[in-house]
């Protein structure tokens, strides 16, 4: 079971690599080594070295003068995602911020910084960026997953404890149960293989 897990672990962040690569316009039909500098390679951190050698990359394509905004926002929202790995929480958010201003429409950083928001018990702020991260890109499922644990967090772990004392719901958890149950559906279904 925890093979599968760290196989199915290493997929998405594979495919979420390949997607922030595609997005940003980095790969072409050759191989995506071939195509980028050092400092891209431990910017995108494919090779899974450690954070701050993924936050030098950043930081050195970020300072170059040479990308694009759609680049600088993919630079800037990998360098969160080293931020965040250290636990640098307000660094990381910071970054996020900055890749939201140069590409509104990038779902990654939405689902990063509602992540840093989820670790610092800012659910409300986690559960806003999960859903707009979900409306760029519903098929993108950490934003699913990551909108239920905060639900979760926020009404102390068991969905049941949203129900009141005599197990019914009331009108405004169940809509919150019902967003709660269609993140972990859609979770499964963007994760399927097609």
């Amino acid at each position: 079971m925890l093979m599968i897990e760290a196989s199915k672990s290493a997929f998405y962040r594979g495919s979420a690599v390949a997607a922030c690569l595609a997005a940003a316009g980095l790969v072409s039909g050759t191989s995506a080594s071939a195509q980028l500098s050092q400092p891209w390679t431990w910017c995108v951190n494919k090779e899974k070295a450690s954070p701050d050698v993924q936050i030098k990359g950043c930081t050195s394509v970020i300072g170059s003068g040479k990308e694009t905004p759609k680049n600088l926002s993919v630079a800037y929202n990998n360098r969160g995602n080293g931020y965040r790995t250290k636990g640098d929480n307000d660094r990381a958010i910071a970054d996020y911020n900055e890749s939201i201003r140069l590409d509104p429409n990038y779902a990654y950083p939405y689902n990063g910084r509602g992540n840093a928001y989820r670790a610092r018990g800012e659910n409300d702020r986690a559960i806003a960026d999960y859903s707009q991260s979900i409306r760029l890109d519903a098929k993108y499922a950490s934003p699913h997953n990551g909108r239920a644990n905060s639900y979760r967090d926020k009404y102390g772990g068991v969905p049941a404890k949203m129900f009141g004392t005599f197990g019914s719901p009331t009108r405004s958890t169940n809509s919150v149960l019902t967003k709660f149950a269609d993140d972990v559906l859609l979770m499964f279904a963007a994760s399927a293989p097609v």
